[in-house]
């Protein structure tokens, strides 16, 4: 009589199918490898879950589900600084995830739903920090298709900077640049949603211009 998986087996298994997948692509994810990783033998994957792609398809969707994205105030007070807070936080986020993505992106069409995930996970941040744009209010004076713009190329930024990146460093990101970094990346994106930055007597200020009125009616 077989002797039944024990319930840790299946998270072993899926912290493991995840980890593997990202250093080997589905075609070096074998199931042999993934259970060695996970310390288990190749029945007990199958039992679990049937079959070798059932097993990422789920390991990913796992990781997608808790590597949620950094939030942001429910009421904004300091725009730059809540910007470059969750920059910053995206991008360990996103650096963390790197491998994972990166084969996810580049799986073919029989992987399908695993790009979707990998997909998912780049919507979430999208979704934040639109949510945050609109809790702005009448302080966003960009319009929708720029807003829309300005919005993807924020996460576009982190992409290029965490994914599209191999290796242990990132140009301006290692423990002493991150936050300048983060800082100049929230500057650019308050400017491309038509903020002004201006000197005052306690430094530098934000403010709002609304946009000429002939780009109202474009």
């Amino acid at each position: 009589m077989l002797e039944t998986p024990k319930p840790e087996a299946r998270e072993r298994l899926l912290a493991a199918a995840a980890s593997v997948f990202a250093a080997y692509g589905p075609a070096g994810a074998t199931s042999r490898r993934i259970a060695e990783a996970a310390s288990v033998n190749e029945v007990t994957l199958f039992r679990l879950f049937g079959t070798k792609d059932e097993l990422i398809d789920e390991a990913v969707h796992a990781c997608s589900m808790q590597e949620r994205p950094a939030s942001l105030p429910q009421f904004p007070l300091d725009p730059p600084s809540e910007l470059a807070a969750w920059y910053a936080a995206e991008w360990q986020r996103l650096r963390h995830l790197a491998a994972l993505l990166r084969q996810c992106f580049a799986v073919q069409r029989a992987h399908e739903q695993i790009r979707r995930e990998a997909t998912e996970v780049v919507s979430h941040s999208i979704t934040v920090l639109d949510a945050y744009v609109t809790r702005l209010g009448y302080e966003d004076p960009a319009l929708p298709r720029d807003r829309e713009a300005a919005v993807r190329m924020f996460v576009g930024a982190l992409l290029a900077n965490t994914v599209a990146v191999e290796g242990d460093e990132t140009p301006g990101h290692d423990a002493s640049e991150l936050a300048v970094t983060a800082q100049r990346y929230a500057r650019t994106f308050l400017r491309a949603l038509g903020w002004l930055a201006s000197d005052t007597p306690r430094g530098i200020g934000w403010e709002w211009s609304p946009p000429p009125d002939e780009a109202l009616d474009s």
